[in-house]
């Protein structure tokens, strides 16, 4: 979780790239894969209610403007992307 300045808080997913050149997102156990809005829901109620980082989240959650994204590094070539899912 980072939370920009201007208040934009970003939940970003750290991968890595495949030699295929492919990214995958983790599945949780029901089968739910990570970074979709019903996952991010969940996610919050795993961590300290207290901490800045649980506010910051569920508050950007609820007024939909928390931004999803992918950290993701290429062992290869030494290149970090950054994708923001939609």
């Amino acid at each position: 979780m980072y939370q920009a300045e201007d208040c934009t808080t970003y939940l970003l997913e750290s991968k890595q790239v495949s030699a295929s050149g492919t990214i995958k997102l983790g599945q949780m156990a029901d089968d739910t894969v990570q970074m979709p809005p019903e996952w991010v829901d969940k996610v919050p109620d795993a961590i300290d209610k207290s901490s800045a980082a649980y506010k910051a989240v569920k508050a950007a959650s609820d007024n939909n403007t928390l931004v999803r994204g992918v950290l993701a590094v290429d062992k290869k070539t030494g290149k970090l992307m950054v994708l923001k899912l939609n």
